[in-house]
């Protein structure tokens, strides 16, 4: 049994199965237009760095969300969102190459995406979330994830908000109701939980052999 210490309000995952086979890191909003409109953002990319490689080190994947508005659509449906081919809709800066970009059309990184298709097909049932504009992009995600039976865990100092105090609301939402969404956590608490899976022995299979007997058989005596 593995779990990420000191989660908020569980401990995470529930099933203590911290395996790097069932494990993603989304990372929301990961694009030059959300990046600059958060608040600390340096620090977040450098705390998503660290998760990408730890979570990579156990066989877990990466994936970044790129939100964007068809160019065809009209802008008052997608007011935040950038347009689709323009700079701001680009990819994840240098230093956070992920595995796998899905295109998302709404800020809930599942909407005309094939996010759930790819981590249902993949195995990949537990997630750990961050990223920018965090409020927007990662909070309707997450509810997202919920819905569809995913457990996840928001890694609070690798998210960036473009309100910090919205931020928080959205980081207390998560824990209502005995973690309604999910459980919060921080890069240190998984790194080092990931550290400890990696390096725990295999569990050694249970023997078919009946356990020899303390006292011998009476007609033995």
């Amino acid at each position: 049994m593995t779990h990420v210490p000191d989660a908020d309000p569980y401990p995470w995952p529930y099933d203590g199965a911290l395996d790097g086979e069932r494990l993603a890191l989304l990372v929301a909003g990961c694009q030059p237009h959300w990046i600059a409109r958060s608040v600390g953002a340096t620090d977040a990319l450098a705390a998503l760095a660290d998760l990408a490689a730890a979570v990579r080190s156990v066989g877990g994947m990466v994936v970044a969300l790129r939100h964007g508005r068809p160019a065809a659509l009209p802008a008052s449906r997608r007011p935040m969102l950038p347009t689709v081919g323009s700079d701001g809709w680009q990819a994840c800066p240098a230093g956070m190459d992920p595995d796998v970009v899905v295109d998302t059309t709404g800020l809930n990184g599942f909407t005309g995406s094939d996010l759930d298709g790819l981590l249902r097909g993949l195995g990949r049932d537990h997630l750990l979330l961050g990223g920018f504009c965090a409020e927007l992009t990662l909070d309707t995600t997450l509810r997202g994830a919920n819905d569809r039976g995913l457990e996840c865990l928001v890694v609070t100092d690798a998210c960036a908000f473009a309100d910090p105090s919205l931020g928080r609301h959205a980081h207390a939402s998560v824990t209502m109701s005995g973690g309604i969404f999910g459980a919060l956590g921080t890069t240190a608490a998984v790194v080092g939980a990931l550290l400890d899976a990696a390096a725990a022995p295999p569990a050694s299979p249970a023997s078919t052999l009946a356990p020899t007997p303390s006292t011998p058989p009476e007609e033995d005596r």
